[in-house]
């Protein structure tokens, strides 16, 4: 549950940045969906996959496992 929560506040503090991606000068994050991740996708709530649409911009993920969950 700890990870879980670090990954959340991470998450968060990197995505407060207010990236606006394709803006000169703007430095845009790229999130890694590795197995770090997998506690975020598990069993998302319908808020969580709200604020992922909101705010990531790209995210590296690895197939097959990822296909599943690109809604």
């Amino acid at each position: 549950m700890q990870t879980r929560v670090a990954i959340l506040l991470l998450l968060l503090v990197i995505m407060a940045t207010g990236c606006l991606c394709g803006t000169a000068g703007t430095v845009c994050t790229i999130n890694i969906a590795d197995s770090s991740f997998d506690p975020v996708i598990q069993d998302p709530s319908t808020s969580m996959m709200a604020w992922i649409q909101q705010h990531y911009t790209r995210m590296l993920v690895y197939s097959p496992f990822f296909d599943s969950r690109l809604s």
